[in-house]
């Protein structure tokens, strides 16, 4: 893989040679351009990624002799100008070639571009791909037809004649990949099996295939994904980079064809603008390979000043990550060829414009964590490349008008140096792009003579000089005492201490008398143990003691008052000692004890010198660890061990049984904070580095340094500084990415240690979280998230711990702390990054004229590259409708509306832990039949659960949020509503496709029971009819019924806590039991209901009230299709108000009118047949007296009433009911002695006046606008939990699936952001403030003054930023 910059140069002309390395490093090839010969080389320098200092080095370069010469050869063949195969060369056969080193032009140079794959391991053997192209420099005007000209697949035999093939392809341009069959043996049978002990060459006997693509030519690249251990690499397809764009090959290993050109994908814009303006051909190709590393496209933009970085990953032709960086207009006005480098963890990226700053940034989330600044050190730089298991940065350039070259190496993370070496430029190259092949750890370089070097061994030679001239010149007058274990006793200068026998001290000759200044410092441990003291530093002004103990070295320090005139009358810590080091081997606190104690292997000691190596068990494991004096000030080794030995002690703390102890702890505690404290004081930035590499914050929170924490997150109060010192992620060093391991034991009780955890932490807040979970007044989380959120208003970035670690934050229920979190500006205010256009990331369906009343819409951003890939919906004859609906669609005359866009400042919160893995991005399978399965599968079959109750963390993020909240605080924001409106939309189909379910069941049970009402003799079509319904209610009570079933099994007990799911078990088994009554007592299949006489009381009950508990069932259903407004809600205002709060006046006439609805089919049901209905006649009896005669007369009067007329009864028919109810003439209940109407119009009475009563109150009390928040907050949680139900079920897809984006995008209108936050700007404060402990005193001091400290510190390091 070539890859690099280009180094400036006047000449347009170069040598004929190019160069490529394989991803994992282990193979190279070479192409002489002129003679079209390939060679196929060993890496004999090859350097693997080690992962930790017990592993098997492969490295073959630990000879310091070996020559940097790359010559051991695997294969070699010649091809012909059409990419046919010419010959193929013995192993140690003489290739004849004209061998004349003239220059070629540059532009002929580029025409020409190759690659290797890794080596590929087949069933029948192992194999490895040659790629090479040949490229026209003539802009193609009319795009290729390459589907019809697709790969062509050829064999070559070893043993044939050399001959030209009769079929020619085109000679200007042209692509074609090379498999070679590899045979490999050891050297030695008695040696390892290790890459440098293994001999590679072409097997001879198998035939070569090749596959050739001539209407294709760019650079070729074989995209090869990254495997667990780091060197291994897994090839996922072959692409060509050309002018046009990015061609795709989809790799079918082992097939009949393995190599089938698919699609072709555009470059991002800004690419694609440069390469359409760009009318030289070396420039455009310079633009491209410099655009390239790895399986990463990088792509830059600028805007007012900032430019904006996006890497893309070129297996899924997606964005992996942006970043953003703001340059000087200066800086801006100077120019030089970019470079850019990405880690062999695939964990950080570095960047460099070739000026003299470098920048590194978390892949992760885009963040930048440092920046080294080489002004005045370097003028140009060339290329950048991490070596040394990423732990360093090789950095080659050069400065102006010197005749060298300058190679600088950073130790990024140990020592924060850089390394400067001078070269030749003799031995470098010319041409970085061509010339030039690296990948992570690897690097060579090829010369006009065909030779290939190792650079890195160049490097080494010239470092090991270096050394070799430094060592010389060390002055050796002090005098070292080396003991190991077996001299230790017949030593002559040691002691027992005289507080202790088991104390033993040791001294050199020239040490008069050496006392202890601290005997036991070890406070957890009761009883008496072995310790070993040495004497470091011993005269009358000082003492510096080193004590080894059980599972601690120490350094102990003490000033005393001697001749020493800048210690008279001004001691020092009072003259008490002072820790000054620490390191503990952090073994778990079970198996601490005498027989694991530290055991020393062998230690040199003497004046401000030591090097100690020390063994210890550890569950029956030997470890090993060397602590050395370069630990203090020569690397950070020494505050690493500080950290940690916060944690050690922590894990030790309950132990402590006495006051003596408890004060011992207290005071190492703040010794081991001072030196920290310090540090950090004065090293920022080092400490930065010091953190992403070993991650000390997880150590800090394990060991409850709070204060600490703070000083490193907003350092100190009445500073204003800006210093960042921590960044957060999730993704560790591959050495550390098991987060924790038994960190959390010792601070937790669990009955069966043997079973897993069922919450495992992976990141610092979610450990310090999990770590307090039982004391929700822990002030370092509200520490964390006050600090991630004050960030995030610059980047998302972020916030990428805070959304994996909210439902935490909400399981253990830091109520306090996640609403003020919701409050923050970020949420609101979190603006896009990107220097490009807000229409290039807006997709085109949320800019159709529909968007023109559109105020919100949440959207998934333009993050992938667009593909030519042609839809079902454009191939003829839908094409031409297609192109009309989308013209009328997206055209419109308005203009582009003014919009605000915003990205919800939570990273992966709605991805799903499936989706993150790689076994979440393989293809399924979309077969015909697989597709004719799923159809049958998604109408038929009800959903079941995916994930069970036990399988959360399976969820995303935002759905175990939305499983452990309990209020409306964090649906309060536009973020949240974003997120919620863009899954909303996919959970929505789910729902109102189980709505339609209900709707057509309800529709079968109203009319099988008219049927029943009515009794008619029916026959023919309709009985038919009749039979379908009846059969189509069972399917679809069966289907509902088991739905509910399956949520019960799901929830169990919570499924009973909700109201809502009794009304949907009832609306499904009383309707049901109705109907089985009905059909079992009264249908038959000659004439359906025809032989019911009388209709029967109880069914007739039965088939009203079913009617009325559909239609409430109906009434809820509506909260799906509810875009505006929540029409009913339960809503409590305070404890001396609790009511239905209708929120909108068209909720209210909705309601209404609903209620009226069910009541007007309910009562014309009960009394449609009135003979089954006992009737109250009124009758009025008394005395009359005549006039005439004054007779007096008994009188009994009966009213007549007739229940089938409509003047009496206007329920009898359903126009006059309808004319009844809303009117609200009601006025007849009291003639049907019938408990069921008297039921019904109590319940509607009683619904109806609540409604109205609530809707005054309402708009009298002035809480309308109050009310309306709170009812949009309870229809985003409803929504949410439906999401939630909705994620954990099998999802059935007809076609791709695309995950859910990182970053979720909105648009909306800047008036309502603003209105958001000036309404939350008195709830926008500070997330720990009211939660510090005012009694808890830590406040920093210092101990010791600088010049009397063993820390030296030097602030030289202002280049690192």
């Amino acid at each position: 893989m070539s890859s690099g910059n280009t180094k400036t140069s006047s000449s347009s002309e170069t040598h004929q040679y190019q160069i490529a390395i394989s991803l994992d490093g282990r193979f190279v090839v070479t192409f002489d351009t002129i003679n079209l010969l390939i060679k196929v080389l060993k890496n004999t320098d090859y350097r693997p990624f080690v992962i930790s200092n017990t592993d098997e080095d492969e490295t073959s370069s630990t000879s310091q002799n070996e020559s940097s010469e790359i010559t051991e050869i695997v294969a070699s063949f010649k091809i012909n100008r059409d990419l046919t195969i010419n010959k193929l060369y013995e192993l140690n056969s003489e290739i004849k070639a004209d061998n004349k080193n003239s220059p070629i032009n540059r532009d002929d140079i580029y025409k020409w571009s190759i690659d290797l794959s890794n080596l590929q391991e087949y069933p029948n053997g192992k194999y490895i791909f040659i790629a090479v192209s040949r490229m026209d420099n003539e802009r193609i005007i009319n795009e290729i037809n390459y589907k019809k000209k697709n790969v062509e697949k050829n064999d070559f035999h070893p043993n044939a004649k050399p001959q030209n093939t009769a079929v020619f392809f085109n000679l200007e341009k042209g692509t074609a990949i090379y498999r070679l069959k590899i045979n490999a043996q050891l050297r030695d049978e008695n040696q390892n099996e290790v890459f440098k002990n293994i001999i590679y060459n072409i097997d001879n006997n198998c035939s070569l295939t090749y596959y050739r693509c001539e209407c294709v030519s760019g650079i070729p690249r074989f995209i090869e994904d990254l495997e667990p251990n780091l060197n291994d690499e897994i090839l996922r397809k072959f692409i060509v980079l050309s002018l046009n764009g990015i061609y795709n090959f989809e790799y079918n290993k082992g097939g009949d064809k393995e190599f089938t050109l698919t699609e072709k994908f555009d470059y991002p814009k800004s690419i694609k603008l440069e390469l359409e303006k760009t009318q030289s051909f070396p420039t455009c190709m310079e633009k491209l390979i410099t655009s390239l590393y790895d399986k990463y496209l990088l792509v830059e933009h600028y805007k007012n000043g900032v430019q904006a970085l996006e890497v893309y990953d070129l297996i899924q032709m997606k964005q992996v990550t942006m970043a953003k960086r703001t340059e000087n207009r200066d800086h801006l006005k100077k120019y030089n060829k970019y470079t850019f480098s990405v880690s062999k963890q695939k964990l950080q990226f570095c960047f460099t414009r070739g000026l003299h700053t470098i920048k590194l940034h978390f892949i992760e989330n885009g963040l930048e964590f440092s920046t080294k600044n080489l002004y005045g050190t370097l003028d140009k730089i060339h290329s950048l490349e991490f070596i040394d298991n990423d732990e360093k940065l090789l950095i080659v350039g050069e400065v102006t008008d010197e005749e060298k070259m300058k190679i600088l190496i950073w130790d990024i993370y140990n020592t924060c140096k850089v390394t400067t070496i001078l070269i030749d430029k003799s031995r470098t190259i010319e041409d970085f792009n061509i010339h030039w092949t690296r990948t992570s750890g690897n690097i060579l370089q090829i010369n006009g003579k065909g030779e290939v070097t190792s650079f890195l061994k160049i490097v080494d030679t010239e470092i090991r000089k270096q050394k070799n001239s430094h060592i010389k010149n060390i002055d050796s007058d002090n005098l070292k005492t080396k003991l190991n274990k077996n001299d230790m006793e017949g030593y002559a200068y040691q002691k027992k201490s005289s507080v202790s026998a088991d104390h033993t001290l040791y001294f050199d000759e020239k040490t008069k008398d050496f006392e202890s200044i601290v005997e036991s410092k070890e406070p957890w441990i009761m009883d008496d143990y072995e310790r070993t003291s040495f004497c470091l530093r011993s005269n009358e002004n000082e003492t510096l003691q080193l004590i080894v103990g059980r599972s601690s070295v120490q350094i102990w320090h003490q000033i005393k008052l001697g001749s020493n005139l800048n210690c008279k009358g001004k001691l020092t810590n009072e003259g008490e000692p002072f820790l000054q080091f620490i390191w503990t081997n952090g073994i778990p606190v079970d198996q601490e004890n005498q027989a694991n104690r530290l055991q020393i292997e062998e230690i040199i000691f003497g004046l401000d010198y030591y090097r100690l190596e020390v063994s210890w068990c550890e569950r029956g494991i030997i470890k090993k660890r060397t602590i050395e004096w370069q630990d203090i000030n020569e690397n950070m080794n020494g505050v690493k061990y500080a950290c940690k030995a916060l944690e050690h002690l922590n894990k030790r703390s309950k132990d402590l049984m006495n006051y003596f102890n408890k004060h011992c702890y207290e005071e190492m505690i703040a010794y081991i904070n001072n030196i920290i404290w310090r540090f950090i004081d004065h090293k920022p930035d080092e400490y930065r580095l010091l953190d992403v590499r070993h991650n000390v914050m997880r150590s800090l929170i394990l060991g409850d340094s709070d204060q600490l924490i703070k000083f490193i997150l907003f350092g100190n109060e009445e500073s204003n500084s800006d210093d960042v010192k921590h960044i957060p992620r999730s993704i560790m060093w591959k050495k550390d990415r098991k987060f924790i391991c038994d960190d959390l034991d010792p601070f937790e009780s669990r009955d069966d240690t043997s079973k897993p955890r069922k919450t495992v932490p992976t990141n610092d807040l979610e450990l310090a979280i999990y770590h307090w979970r039982e004391l929700k007044d822990t002030i370092i989380v509200a520490y964390l998230l006050e600090y991630y959120s004050r960030h995030a208003k610059d980047s998302a970035g972020w916030m990428c711990t805070v959304s994996k670690a909210l439902p935490l934050l909400y399981k253990y229920h830091y109520d306090d702390y996640a609403r003020k979190l919701f409050r923050k500006e970020c949420f609101a205010n979190q603006d896009h990054f990107s220097a490009q256009d807000p229409y290039d990331i807006i997709p085109k369906s949320c800019q159709s004229r529909h968007f023109q009343d559109k105020t919100f819409m949440a959207f998934r951003p333009e993050d992938t590259l667009k593909s030519d890939r042609v839809l079902w919906t454009q191939q003829p004859p839908c094409k031409r409708i297609y192109n009309k609906v989308s013209s009328w669609y997206y055209k419109t005359h308005y203009q582009k509306p003014p919009i605000a866009l915003r990205v919800v400042p939570l990273p992966g919160f709605t991805v799903t832990i499936n989706e993150i893995t790689k076994e979440g991005r393989k293809t399924a399978d979309y077969s015909i039949w697989k597709i004719l399965t799923n159809i049958l599968w998604f109408i038929f079959i009800p959903r079941s659960y995916k994930v069970g109750k036990s399988d959360n963390h399976l969820l995303s993020p935002f759905a175990k949020v939305i499983k452990y909240e309990n209020d409306d605080d964090m649906y309060d924001n536009p973020a949240t509503e974003a997120i919620i409106d863009f899954r909303w939309r996919k959970a929505r189909t789910f729902f109102v496709l189980l709505f339609l379910r209900f709707i057509i069941y309800a529709i079968c049970f109203g009319v099988v029971s008219w049927t029943y009402l009515v009794h008619d003799t029916i026959g023919g079509k309709f009985r038919v009819c009749l039979v379908v319904l009846i059969a189509l209610f069972y399917y679809l009570s069966s289907y509902l019924i088991v739905t509910e079933i399956i949520q019960i099994a799901h929830y169990r007990k919570r499924y009973f806590r909700d109201i809502y799911n009794y009304f949907d078990l009832l609306s499904i088994i009383f309707p049901t039991a109705v109907m089985f009554y009905m059909l079992l007592s009264y249908f038959q299949l000659s004439d359906g209901f025809g032989s019911v006489k009388v209709v029967e009381k109880g069914l007739v009950v039965g088939i009203t009230f079913s009617i009325f508990i559909l239609w409430i069932e109906f009434i809820l259903y509506l909260r799906l299709i509810s875009c505006k407004y929540v029409h009913l809600h339960l809503l409590h205002c305070d404890h001396h108000q609790e009511c239905i709060s209708v929120h909108f006046i068209h909720g209210v006439v909705n309601h209404c009118v609903r209620t009226h609805n069910v009541m007007i089919v309910s009562k014309f049901v009960l009394v449609k047949n009135p003979e089954i209905i006992q009737i109250n006649y009124n009758t009025f009896s008394g005395n009359a007296i005549s006039t005439t005669t004054n007779e007096r007369f008994d009188i009994n009067i009966k009213s007549d009433y007739n229940a089938s007329n409509p003047d009496d009864n206007p329920f009898n028919r359903f126009l006059t009911s309808m004319k009844a109810i809303y009117l609200g003439n009601w006025i007849q209940d009291d003639v049907f002695n019938f408990w069921a109407i008297d039921v019904l119009s109590l319940i509607a009475s009683i619904f109806l006046i609540s409604i109205l009563q609530n809707m005054f109150i309402t708009l009298m009390s002035g809480i309308y606008e109050q009310a309306a928040t709170k009812g949009r907050q309870a229809l985003l949680r409803y929504r949410a939990r439906q999401i939630a139900d909705y994620e954990a079920l099998y999802h059935i897809h007809l076609r791709p699936h695309e995950p859910d984006p990182k970053y979720i995008y909105y648009i909306g209108r800047s008036k309502n952001f603003e209105e958001w936050q000036e309404s939350r700007k008195n709830d926008q404060d500070i997330i720990y403030k009211g939660f510090e402990n005012k009694s808890k005193i830590n406040i920093f001091k210092k101990f010791v003054d600088d010049e009397f400290s063993i820390w030296k510190y030097n602030d030289d390091d202002d280049d690192i930023k």
